[in-house]
């Protein structure tokens, strides 16, 4: 986001690129209803600045989406219903049954109903759904060391070849059943890019993290535990000291 000054001495807002407009039906939602209010100015777009050439060159495709998207039909479809894969995706975000985390981790607690921001929650998953849509019709708009969808390992081969639909109810199922991920995505917006390019291998990389993570609490807590025993037999010492 950047500004420069316009012909009357004020400042001028310019907004990143946007993703595809999607035709999205109205709904009674509280993230709209909250802003219904609210009265914006959005600014003439100015053209051929170097402001708009370093968004544009931050913003652009470096691949392009493995699937045709002139031969995936799905993509229409999603655009279509699109309310409704908003809602599946929030009540996937929310979800703490059968999750692959601790009842008590950071993670978990998010989303426990009186932890979570439901507003925060829905315009997250606003910015999902635009970016996975993006994501299947123009590519990945990031670096291909980020990339895991290049060459994706045995088993996680949808994230190169998934239609649109595929794709989408992939997203649906990491952001059900791992919390690490709905965490990532509500305050990084790189994160969605990652997560709607590769949700498979996104969430098979949570699930190694988990692993690593445990491996050190057990280790920690194996620490403390050989901690506690030398004090204990400290104490005891001093104590036979203080016998004889």
């Amino acid at each position: 986001m950047s500004s420069e000054p316009t012909k009357n001495g004020r400042r001028q807002l310019h907004l990143p690129p946007s993703y595809p407009s999607l035709h999205l039906a109205a709904i009674h939602s509280p993230l709209i209803q909250n802003t219904e209010n609210v009265r914006y100015t959005i600014p003439a777009p100015t053209t051929n600045s170097r402001w708009d050439n370093a968004q544009e060159y931050r913003w652009r495709v470096q691949r392009a989406p493995q699937v045709d998207p002139r031969f995936d039909s799905s993509i229409i479809d999603a655009e279509q219903h699109a309310e409704f894969w908003v809602r599946k995706l929030v009540l996937a975000m929310v979800n703490l049954e059968d999750i692959k985390d601790p009842t008590d981790s950071s993670a978990a607690k998010l989303f426990r109903p009186e932890a979570y921001d439901s507003l925060l929650l829905e315009a997250t998953c606003r910015e999902i759904f635009p970016a996975l849509i993006d994501r299947c019709k123009n590519g990945f708009r990031g670096p291909a060391q980020f990339n895991k969808a290049l060459k994706p390992y045995r088993g996680l081969e949808g994230d190169a070849d998934a239609t649109c639909a595929q794709r989408l109810q992939n997203v649906v199922n990491a952001l059900l059943w791992n919390k690490r991920v709905v965490k990532d995505v509500l305050f990084e917006d790189w994160k969605i890019r990652l997560l709607v390019n590769h949700p498979l291998a996104y969430d098979r990389e949570k699930d190694s993290q988990k692993g690593s993570n445990d491996q050190r609490r057990r280790r920690l807590e194996s620490e403390r535990e050989k901690l506690r025993r030398t004090e204990e037999e400290l104490l005891a010492y001093r104590s036979d000291l203080k016998g004889l």
